[in-house]
């Protein structure tokens, strides 16, 4: 027979009674490969998951917290790494290409509900410490930072990340986070205006 096409499939979809459909664990609709012909000869599976104790509201409003929860990070990264030299559209451009990869990959992929994006900590030593600090040309400190995504890939496989991190104490770990909040914090308040550099007790009020 013929094989359906994607408006059959849309149009399956929509008549979905997602109420019902979540009131079960899974609903699976198969069809043929369609549109993915060209890549893969497999059917095409649609998987409605309801965990326990969830509903489509929930989630929706979860990841909509999520979102405004890490949305700073949009602007907050390019608008440090841009101190370096590099060009702030394009760091602005790959902060979001890489948290939305990275978090549809952990959701798609590892089925866990966590959004990933460039963390606030590192991008800051990057920039501050590396290059205007050792004079490091920022080119040369991303090819380090390569290395040693590469090392923490290898780290993660083997087992010994997870080693390192329970050998941390559970106190320090959340001073640790503690600490980077506030470290924003101040940068924040730098770039405002709100405070600026005094000689007799390093940070002062600025003007207002």
């Amino acid at each position: 027979g013929t094989r359906p096409t994607t408006g059959d499939l849309a149009d399956e979809l929509e008549s979905l009674d997602l109420d019902s459909a979540l009131d079960s664990d899974v609903v699976v609709v198969e069809w043929g490969a369609g549109f993915v012909d060209s890549l893969v000869e497999a059917p095409l599976v649609v998987t409605l998951r309801r965990p326990d104790g969830t509903d489509v509201r929930t989630e929706v409003l979860a990841g909509l917290t999520t979102f405004l929860t890490m949305a700073y990070i949009i602007f907050v990264n390019p608008s440090i790494l841009s101190e370096t030299g590099m060009d702030y559209g394009a760091v602005f451009v790959a902060t979001c290409l890489a948290a939305a990869i990275g978090s549809a990959i952990m959701g798609l992929v590892a089925n866990y509900p966590i959004a990933l994006a460039p963390g606030m900590g590192l991008n800051a030593f990057f920039a501050f410490t590396v290059v205007l600090g050792l004079k490091v040309p920022w080119e040369t400190a991303l090819g380090a930072v390569f290395i040693s995504g590469v090392i923490f890939l290898l780290l993660t496989l083997t087992g010994v990340r997870r080693w390192l991190i329970e050998g941390i104490p559970r106190s320090m770990r959340s001073a640790i986070a503690a600490g980077i909040g506030m470290f924003l914090a101040i940068i924040a308040l730098k770039t405002a205006g709100i405070v600026v550099a005094n000689p007799a007790t390093l940070v002062g009020l600025g003007d207002l």
